[in-house]
This record gives structure tokens, sequence and C-alpha cells, in this order.
């Protein structure tokens, strides 16, 4: 009986509690580039020789949150309202989010992609390259 009694009040209490101890929802990957008081690029192609920058225009500060399946190094620069990413993996997906601090209000979140910037080259390449070969044989 004293079983139940706990199992009881374990179950009540976990109903009763409010939702303090729920996890807050990370921002929405849709969310636009551009929002009241901060705009971020829409999509960032990156290389995965060398650093990537991101530069947020704001009149506040700005904070930074990156996600992505694969770990990426990076570094905030706060006096530019700028993040600097180390190399990007080639198959890594980063959502960066960022929020600004103006007068003590802070801005709803604005988002970008990171998108490898090195396949969209040689894509274009790859075009050019049909394009220079239709133009001399036909």
């Amino acid at each position: 009986m004293g079983k139940y009694l706990t199992y009881g009040l374990l179950l009540f209490l976990l109903i009763s509690t409010p939702d303090i101890l729920a996890q807050k929802p990370l921002p929405d990957v849709n969310v636009a580039s551009k929002v009241e008081g901060l705009e971020l690029p829409p999509v960032i192609l990156a290389n995965s020789d060398g650093f990537t920058t991101v530069q947020a225009k704001s009149k506040g500060s700005v904070k930074w949150l990156v996600i992505s399946n694969k770990p990426v190094k990076y570094m905030e620069d706060a006096e530019k309202n700028m993040i600097i990413l180390g190399s990007v993996p080639e198959d890594a997906d980063i959502n960066i989010f960022a929020v600004a601090n103006i007068d003590g209000k802070l801005t709803d979140f604005a988002s970008t992609k990171v998108g490898k910037g090195k396949n969209a080259v040689s894509k274009q390449e790859t075009d050019t390259e049909k394009l220079d070969y239709k133009i001399r044989w036909h």
C-alpha cells in the first residue's frame, strides 16, 4: 500500500508542477534574416579551406547561437557585431541565430544558414564550361 501511495504522490507532483522544469524550445530555423533592429545576410557561402565571417547590422550589441550537426569552432567579435567561424566541415548543416540588445530591449531572433561556397563555385564553373563548349561547337 505504501508503494502505491508513493507512486500517487509522485504522479500528483509531476502533474501539478509548473512548466519551470520544461525545456524552452530552440529558435525556429525558418526565422527571417531581417527583423526590426537586426539584420543578417540571408545565406552565407563558406569555404572549408578558411574562415567564414558573418556580420550583423544593428545599433546595439549582438549575441550569437550556432547550431550545427558537426563540430564548428567560432569566435565572437563584440565590437563589430561579427562572428568568425573556423573551417566548416564538408557535410555540415549550420544555422546561426542572433539577437540584439538595443537600449536594454531584446529584438526578435534573426537567423541565417551557412552553405558550402566551394560546391557553389564548382557548379558555377561547370555551367560556364558547358556554355563555353556550346559556343565553340555551334
